[in-house]
């Protein structure tokens, strides 16, 4: 595990980067209309994996611990291809609709998200079967490679001083489709060869999406969960007020990058461990939760300090940057201690229900505190007081589950969230740099302990 942690963790340092530079170079180069115009793509673009109906997530579940030699070739071929087939159908006819019924930027930009669609959920599917087959370090590889290049794109889209949105837009759809194009040629034993008949494929089709449609639905709640005040904002809210929150969320997800490569390499784990295995590990896993949302805490200061000497024009963002950041801490939470057990204990309908719950709270209570306020503070405040609720009450419930007294680590989460809350709301310069450092820096060394002594209880278990 150490080997593939590492594996991924070198790889998701370049995406790091590449990322930090797209965060960085975008916003700077375009005007604040075509920085909109660029992140209602991205944002859009993001929701494309619901039209795999499921099928990605069906394998994902099913075949969680199994070897790539031991997969069944045939079956796997036959209704990967059908779900191809049904891909490009949506793509098409998303891609009419948009040109049709759309005008202007926003029918640009949905023909391209249309195009994603095949692009991105084949490419997801295989790098699915990459990741539950603990294929970490061709995962690592193709993960980066778009962001690799898309990254070389934008550079050359620079020096050549061509500040478009619609560039970008089509940098990041070649990017995806280069990605895609290398996984097929390097996954063609699950597309390519001898299959089952058409009759046995549509058959395993379905029986994928019946087993993975609870859990898009979960994943596509938690992510609408996070999304919905970006929607609020872009549908309600004028073309500026969308932009300086997207802004803020492009650079808050960059703590995201590496919870994201934990959580990939967590599952897989999980998967091969025994029930009675689960539960010691459950604390180190917290902990290492913990310890990642208090760096993210640490980085508020000098990521407020540099959006105010590099980013002027969007300095409206830092009046709910310090929210952002509160959210970031309830979905480090979520995805690498939450969701990772609820899909190794099989907990697909719990996660749904939490997610669902969510999307609804945040819709509602985002959608009328803007109607009345016109004021983007309360679409953050939202959204951070779900994501940390939504985060604590399913570790609450999972620690029943496994029968798990223990609540130091939840605990701790709520006093530093609440002081990083208070901080920030009531001070300013160097006395909020001072208290911010303070209790960044003690929760670091809280859970950087506690991840030490759960590791020790781990073995003896």
């Amino acid at each position: 595990m150490r080997r593939s942690f590492a594996q991924v963790v070198l790889a998701q340092v370049v995406v790091l980067v590449a990322s930090l530079v797209k965060a960085l170079v975008i916003p700077k180069i375009l005007s604040v209309d075509g920085f909109a115009f660029w992140q209602v793509y991205v944002l859009y673009s993001g929701f494309v994996g619901v039209f795999a109906l499921g099928y990605s997530d069906g394998v994902y579940l099913r075949f969680g611990g199994c070897d790539w030699d031991r997969l069944p070739f045939r079956e796997l071929r036959a209704s990967n291809r059908i779900y191809f087939f049904v891909l490009v159908a949506f793509s098409v006819v998303l891609g009419i609709c948009s040109l049709c019924f759309l005008e202007g930027p926003k029918s640009f930009a949905m023909f391209f998200v249309a195009a994603d669609i095949a692009v991105v959920g084949m490419s997801g599917l295989l790098l699915y079967l990459l990741q539950v087959t603990n294929q970490i370090k061709q995962y690592s590889l193709y993960s980066a490679f778009d962001k690799v290049l898309m990254l070389v794109l934008i550079l050359a889209v620079v020096a050549f001083a061509i500040p478009d949105y619609r560039i970008f837009i089509i940098c990041d759809f070649l990017a995806k489709a280069a990605v895609a194009l290398a996984l097929v040629f390097s996954c063609r034993d699950v597309l390519f060869g001898v299959s089952d008949g058409c009759g046995l494929g549509f058959k395993a089709y379905l029986g994928e999406v019946k087993i993975g449609f609870s859990l898009l639905v979960a994943n596509l709640a938690g992510m609408l969960a996070v999304g919905a005040g970006r929607f609020v904002v872009e549908i309600f809210g004028q073309t500026a007020d969308y932009a300086y929150y997207s802004l803020g969320i492009s650079v808050t997800n960059l703590v995201l990058t590496f919870v994201g490569a934990c959580a990939l390499v967590i599952y897989p784990n999980l998967k091969r461990m025994d029930k009675g295995s689960l539960r010691p590990f459950f604390g180190k896993v917290s902990a290492a939760s913990g310890t990642v949302s208090s760096l993210g805490l640490l980085a508020y200061w000098p990521v407020a300090f540099f959006v105010s000497c590099v980013f002027p024009r969007y300095e409206p963002l830092l009046a709910y940057l310090a929210l952002l950041f509160l959210a970031v801490v309830g979905q480090v939470r979520m995805q690498l201690l939450c969701n990772t057990y609820y899909k190794a204990l099989r907990m697909e309908r719990d996660l749904l229900r939490v997610n669902l719950s969510s999307v609804a709270l945040v819709g509602l209570l985002a959608g009328v505190s803007y109607f009345f306020t016109h004021d983007v503070w309360w679409v953050a405040f939202v959204t951070a007081a779900t994501m940390l609720g939504r985060a604590w009450l399913s570790e609450w419930g999972l620690r029943k589950r496994l029968s798990i007294e223990s609540v130091s680590s939840l605990v701790a989460e709520v006093v530093a969230c609440v002081g990083f809350f208070a901080a920030t709301a009531v001070l300013d310069g160097w006395g909020e740099c001072v208290a911010l450092t303070i209790i960044g820096a003690s929760g670091f060394a809280f859970f950087l302990l506690m991840g030490r002594r759960e590791a020790k209880g781990a073995v003896k278990a």
